[in-house]
């Protein structure tokens, strides 16, 4: 009997082991999580990171001298020019004829303007009611890297004019690189309205900011 007795409760406990336990060999498979290292988000989220750490890094040095960080351009960050006593003052708004511009490490001269020129090709000449300008400059790089020169334009009441290539010394600044301690020598033209009460040249010093130098035609 006591045999009996135990082979049912045997049973009982295997069938409720069956029925209601767990069994281990019928559990599904646990998936496995990837590490987070792993996931193509978290290297996106590192990538963002190190796009700002850079630009704000960039953002900080241009406001300081590029003669300082090694750029390959100048940039207006000091715009001062040379007084007839030597000493240094703040840029004009408008620069004329016979002054010298230093700016961030550009030393721009403007040497002299003809607001009526006439040396000129009579086959080359300006259309009619117009006439020529020309304008002397002398650029020196006084820093330790190179400077890249952008554009010169001109422009007559509001309006921009054309260059003119009818002279034989046209030589523009636009698109020149000076090595430190060198100086370029530009002669620009430009054709103009002859009754224009205000004629202006603009040199564009800095590409990604637009900042521009302006020069007075009399």
């Amino acid at each position: 009997m006591e045999n009996n007795n135990e082979f049912q409760n045997n049973q009982q406990q295997n069938q409720y082991g069956t029925q209601g336990g767990t069994d281990q060999h019928n559990m599904p498979p646990q998936k496995v999580k990837k590490p987070v290292y792993k996931k193509w988000w978290f290297w996106l989220i590192i990538v963002i990171v190190l796009l700002i750490i850079v630009g704000s890094a960039l953002g900080g040095n241009s406001d300081s001298d590029t003669s300082d960080t090694g750029g390959d351009t100048q940039t207006v960050t000091n715009s001062q020019t040379q007084s007839a006593s030597g000493n240094e003052t703040d840029i004009p708004s408008v620069i004329n004829a016979g002054t010298s511009v230093t700016v961030d490490g550009l030393e721009i001269s403007y040497i002299s303007c003809n607001t009526d020129y006439t040396d000129y090709n009579e086959y080359l000449a300006p259309t009619s009611g117009n006439k020529v300008i020309r304008a002397e400059f002398v650029f020196k790089n006084v820093s330790n890297t190179d400077c890249s020169l952008s554009s010169f334009d001109c422009y007559a009441d509001g309006a921009k004019c054309n260059e003119f290539y009818g002279a034989d010394d046209y030589a523009p600044p636009t698109l020149q690189t000076i090595s430190p301690d060198r100086t370029l020598s530009a002669v620009v033209y430009f054709e103009v309205p002859e009754n224009a009460q205000s004629i202006e040249m603009e040199m564009e010093t800095n590409y990604w900011t637009e900042e521009k130098l302006i020069f007075g035609v009399d």
